[in-house]
Order: structure tokens, then C-alpha cells, then sequence
């Protein structure tokens, strides 16, 4: 049922972009005001037994705070979620460059996948911060084909799940049958002396 629920949500990603968009920033705001609320309440019930939370309590607030703007304007939502996924793409493309010389270090044959790869990122980043709307269309086209293809892995598992079912069901009825047939051919005599 997932699954198909994965490809659906993917087709709806194509067919229908203002839905997706406005539904996929109202779930990711709905969590960040659930998580939000979470370390408020963990924060409030721990304040005796560990140090440091009013930070956790503080993170709660903000967290709620930004759940709430991007709950309430979708539009800002979109440029935020856009912004935070250029930041986590530029950290990851500077990671990538500066492990590259680790791995260049460490003799590895293919350490120049990771400049490349560093440079991809870093160009996708900044490409996000200059347009993060028409980044975000591409955002929700490479979601859908991830959802829709995660969907179908789901059902190619399942199906995999019955045959293997279905096969470990047969194996244990001829266990069964050669355990029965061995005790009919069993005969045991008992003396006096046993």
C-alpha cells in the first residue's frame, strides 16, 4: 500500500505542481512544528536531570516559529526550503573538496570523483541561492522520479517477499512429509533390560 501511495505521490509531483509544492512545504512544516514542540516538552520534563536545556527549549521555539511562517506562507516556504537545501548542497560540495585530499592521501585511484563532485555541488548551491524557485521545480522533478522509482523497489521487494514465502512454505510441507514418512519406518523394540 506504501508503495503505491510512494507512486502516486510521484505522478502527482508531474501532473500537478502547485499541489505537490503547497502539500510537500505543509508536511515539512507541519514536522518542523511537531519536532519543535517535541524538544520544547523534552527540554521542560528534563531540566533537572541534564544541563544545557534551555538551548533545547530555545531550539524548540525557533523550530516551531519557522514551522509555523512556512505553514502559513507556502511561497516563503518554497525560497526557505530552497535556501536550506543550497546550504546543505554547498557544505556537502565543500566537504567533498577538501576530503578529496584525504582520500588522494590515502592513494586512493579515483580521489578526482570527489573534486567533481565537490564542484557539482557547489555549482547546484549556488544555482539555488541565485534561483530558488526554478531550483525548486527541479527539486520537486527529481523527487517525484524518486518517489515513483522508490515505489516500485517496494513492489519489486514485495513481490520478492512472496515468492520467498511461498518457497520456505513448500520446503517446510516436504519437511514435514519426509519427518512423518521417517517415523512410520522407525521401529523401535524395547527390551526389559532398556
Amino acid at each position: 500500500m506504501m508503495s503505491i501511495l510512494l507512486i502516486i505521490l510521484g505522478i502527482l509531483a508531474f501532473v500537478t505542481p502547485q499541489i505537490f509544492t503547497g502539500a510537500l512545504v505543509w508536511i515539512v512544516g507541519t514536522i518542523l512544528i511537531a519536532v519543535g514542540v517535541f524538544y520544547m516538552i523534552f527540554a521542560f520534563f528534563m531540566r533537572y536531570f541534564v544541563f544545557g536545556t534551555i538551548w533545547m527549549f530555545l531550539e524548540g521555539i525557533i523550530t516551531v516559529f519557522i514551522g509555523v511562517l512556512i505553514t502559513a506562507n507556502p511561497e516563503g516556504g518554497i525560497k526557505f526550503l530552497s535556501y536550506v537545501f543550497a546550504g546543505w548542497m554547498l557544505v556537502s560540495g565543500l566537504a567533498q573538496l577538501f576530503g578529496s585530499y584525504d582520500v588522494r592521501r590515502y592513494g586512493a585511484a579515483y580521489w578526482w570523483f570527489s573534486i567533481i563532485f565537490g564542484f557539482i555541488y557547489i555549482g547546484f548551491a549556488i544555482t539555488l541561492f541565485v534561483f530558488p524557485k526554478e531550483s525548486f521545480d527541479v527539486f520537486r522533478i527529481i523527487l517525484g522520479i524518486a518517489l515513483i522509482l522508490f515505489g516500485i523497489i517496494k513492489i519489486v521487494d514485495l513481490l520478492g517477499i512472496f515468492k520467498r514465502e511461498k518457497r520456505e512454505q513448500e520446503q517446510i510441507k516436504y519437511m514435514k512429509k519426509s519427518v512423518k514418512e521417517m517415523n512410520d519406518h522407525i521401529d523401535i523394540d524395547f527390551t526389559d533390560k532398556d
